[in-house]
């Protein structure tokens, strides 16, 4: 995981350099915010493959539909409610949307309703385990 968010840091800056972009271009604002997104999804992928892992199919079941229906209706309600953000924006806020309930929903699932101690889901297990 911290790989992954370091890779999409320095992903979404190298898209702003080799374009020459500055932060007020939509394209830029749109690229950041399409790499928080990718962010949100990277912390919940973990918990994506131990629910796979695990066979709990009903939070994909739930989870999934909801957060595409939400990226949806963002969309719809931006171009829709003559709301003055550029296309590209609306884009990636909807992706924000999206990313946020797979994010919200994977974790919400596995802190409040599985069978797994809050202990192991947590990097800091590791951590103890070298400061012993």
């Amino acid at each position: 995981i911290p790989f992954g968010l370091f890779v999409t840091f320095i992903g979404s800056l190298f898209v702003l350099r080799i374009k020459k972009l500055k932060l007020s271009d939509p394209y830029a604002k749109a690229t950041l915010i399409i790499g928080f997104a990718c962010m949100l999804e990277l912390l919940a992928e973990p918990l994506y493959i131990l629910s796979q892992t695990k066979k709990y199919y009903i939070i994909r079941v739930y989870t999934e539909p909801t957060a595409t229906l939400l990226r949806c209706l963002t969309t719809y309600i931006f171009i829709k409610g003559q709301i003055k953000v550029e296309k590209l924006v609306v884009f990636a806020l909807s992706q924000v949307v999206y990313a946020a309930c797979i994010f919200i929903g994977y974790w919400t699932y596995f802190l409040l309703f599985a069978n797994i101690r809050t202990f192991d889901l947590l990097p800091f297990r590791f951590l103890l385990y070298l400061s012993c």
